[in-house]
């Protein structure tokens, strides 16, 4: 049995770590400068397969990388969560983080928990917010959790899941298929997605931001090449659609139809069907429940 681990501790130990590790290389920052210039500051911060990798694939050309230092950030996020880091810290160690690494891409699904930290630290940068429609989004994650091998349940990446959707929510009869795969009950999933999807939209002023719908990602390069003010021709448009979840387990449709829609609609409504008119809630269930 793998000892029981101290959640606190263990996210102050991550921290602590990689905030040494930066501090001891800062006599590199301001060489690097002048000597690497970024051609643009960006952040992608969608949720979790909503296109946040194939967005720093297409802009392998630059200094673009997909969650970078992840067990840093997962802690703390939950750090925050409990309290124990304020926003100052929090935006000292994203100042500090960001000059370490020197990216000009930073896509990360984590970043949709700091979105106005973020912003208020990066000023001048841009930001793109990949977004997937809230039902097609569901069935692909649980894909995608499922069909990984399983992680330690102990671990720092267990802890960045209990972060997004441990929310308090018991399970009622319906969720029944879903504890039995180890998930959390539904409502868990569809209230991150608002929430996180929210946090951007509310947070980053409209002409610093770049909504783009995951499945257009594969015809978004010469939109996503003038926000960014790069040539398109730079852009590596073959990695589109990058990281797919390696098979369909059709979970969602072992659910309850209506309690799906109704749970979807209580929580993602409002951004779901104004942005995506053509797949609302109700017509996606049911079209997913056909199949």
């Amino acid at each position: 049995m793998p000892t029981e681990l101290n959640p606190i501790e263990v996210s102050q130990d991550e921290v602590s770590k990689y905030s040494k590790l930066i501090r001891t290389n800062k006599y590199k920052y301001p060489l690097r400068r002048v000597v690497q210039k970024r051609k643009f500051h960006a952040f992608c911060l969608g949720t979790p397969k909503s296109g946040t990798h194939s967005v720093a694939n297409i802009l392998s050309n630059f200094r673009s990388y997909h969650e970078i230092n992840d067990t840093f950030i997962i802690a703390m996020i939950y750090l925050s969560k409990a309290g124990l880091l304020s926003d100052a810290d929090i935006k000292k160690e994203l100042s500090m983080r960001d000059r370490y690494n020197w990216l000009e891409m930073d896509s990360s699904h984590y970043y949709g928990q700091f979105p106005q930290q973020l912003i208020e630290t990066f000023s001048d940068a841009k930001f793109v917010l990949t977004i997937r429609d809230c039902v097609s989004w569901i069935d692909s994650w649980f894909n995608h959790q499922l069909s990984r091998d399983v992680q330690e349940k102990n671990s720092l990446y267990d802890l960045g899941r209990t972060n997004y959707y441990d929310r308090g929510f018991e399970y009622t009869k319906h969720d029944e298929p879903l504890r039995q795969h180890g998930l959390f009950p539904l409502a868990s999933y569809f209230q991150f997605w608002a929430e996180h999807n929210n946090n951007v939209l509310t947070s980053i002023p409209k002409e610093q931001l770049l909504l783009i719908k995951t499945k257009e990602l594969g015809s978004a390069s010469t939109k996503l090449a003038g926000f960014l003010n790069i040539d398109s021709k730079e852009l590596v448009t073959e990695k589109s659609h990058s990281f797919k979840a390696k098979e369909k387990l059709n979970i969602l449709q072992q659910l309850d139809k209506s309690f799906v829609r109704d749970t979807a609609t209580q929580y993602c409504e409002s951004i779901n069907n104004t942005i995506f008119p053509e797949a609302k809630i109700i017509d996606a269930i049911d079209k997913m429940f056909q199949k």
